[in-house]
């Protein structure tokens, strides 16, 4: 099954077991153990941890070697992995320090998952895709997402924001000097380089 780069571990999961014709929780049993009375969520309320053992089961199951999941599934990355030995996995129903949004349906398709919504691991509650010019936050439901090609100036200021913040760091999103809108009401920062903000290396943005 072919793998969408920064989707979460419960969505892919959620993925091979439809495939596979089984439910989450048979899958799950198959790559290891979990904590007492625990059951699958929803890929979209919660992401599913593993250890080094149970990808490696998971490796097995989908013929596809570990480096190769790793790179396309952030949370299979160190420090993400359990610790341990033991095959185990882990769904734990807590705030972390990321955002499950949907992916761009048309990207989805073309990897083979148009009848289910991937979800995929973001550091903001939306994105927009860079290939298809589609708008996807969290509190969406399915496999529809905003056209935003009608909005040009959306598009670029996503653009220009996400070269700031390859130079600069998560500071780039910060300067202030140029606001623009996003679609969904939400800030999109493009800089001035005049704010003065100091970002990866010690540069100063001015």
């Amino acid at each position: 099954m072919l793998l969408l780069a920064g989707e979460s571990n419960a969505s892919y999961l959620s993925r091979v077991a439809a495939v596979q014709g089984v439910s989450v929780d048979f899958l799950l049993g198959e790559l290891g153990a979990g904590p007492p009375g625990q059951q699958a969520l929803a890929p979209h309320l919660a992401e599913v941890f593993l250890s080094r053992a149970a990808v490696d089961r998971l490796a097995v199951m989908v013929q596809m070697n570990w480096p190769r999941l790793r790179r396309a599934l952030p949370h299979l990355r160190e420090p993400h992995l359990l610790p341990g030995q033991q095959a185990r996995w882990d769904w734990p129903w807590q705030p972390l320090p990321h955002y499950l949004v949907p992916a761009c349906p048309l990207c989805a398709a073309r990897r083979g998952a148009s009848e289910t919504a991937v979800w995929l691991v973001r550091p903001d509650v939306w994105t927009i895709c860079r290939r298809h010019d589609r708008f996807s936050h969290v509190r969406q439901v399915g496999t529809q997402a905003v056209d935003v090609r009608r909005l040009p100036e959306t598009v670029r200021a996503h653009r220009v924001r996400l070269r700031l913040e390859r130079q600069w760091g998560r500071q780039g999103r910060s300067c202030p000097q140029m606001p623009s809108r996003s679609s969904d009401g939400g800030g999109v920062v493009a800089c001035s380089g005049r704010c003065g903000r100091t970002g990866r290396g010690g540069r100063t943005c001015s």
